[in-house]
């Protein structure tokens, strides 16, 4: 369904959504540290690299253009967009499931042989 502001303000797509998209993103100094640190971390497989600030910060769009940046070099990279995952086993099961491996279990055990073997897989 067409938007009637679009075509009197001369827009061409919406200005405002409920998703962050990182084409918007406005770099601030802050948030590209964050960038720079995080891009480090991954980069030189210094382990987990987490950004934390108050709601509406831009965390989600960083996150969004991170990950994107990250498929145009090359590496393999998935996004999950649900902060709250009710247990270990049901956050390694959405990771998993994101890497299109077809196969999970209730087990959390058995998860974690699957994640392993999933990781092993890449190299």
């Amino acid at each position: 369904m067409p938007v009637p502001y679009l075509s009197h303000f001369n827009l061409t797509e919406e200005p405002f959504s409920t998703v962050p998209n990182p084409r918007y993103f406005f770099l601030t100094p802050i948030h590209a540290t964050a960038l720079g640190k995080t891009e480090f971390t991954v980069e030189a497989k210094k382990g987990l690299a987490i950004v934390v600030g108050d709601t509406g910060v831009g965390k989600s769009t960083l996150a969004r253009l991170l990950h994107q940046k990250f498929l145009d070099k090359g590496f393999i990279s998935v996004l999950l967009t649900n902060p709250s995952y009710p247990t270990p086993n049901s956050l390694l099961r959405t990771i998993i499931q994101e890497y299109q491996i077809p196969k999970t279990s209730k087990s959390y055990k058995d998860n974690i042989d699957i994640f392993k073997l999933m990781v092993r897989s890449f190299y």
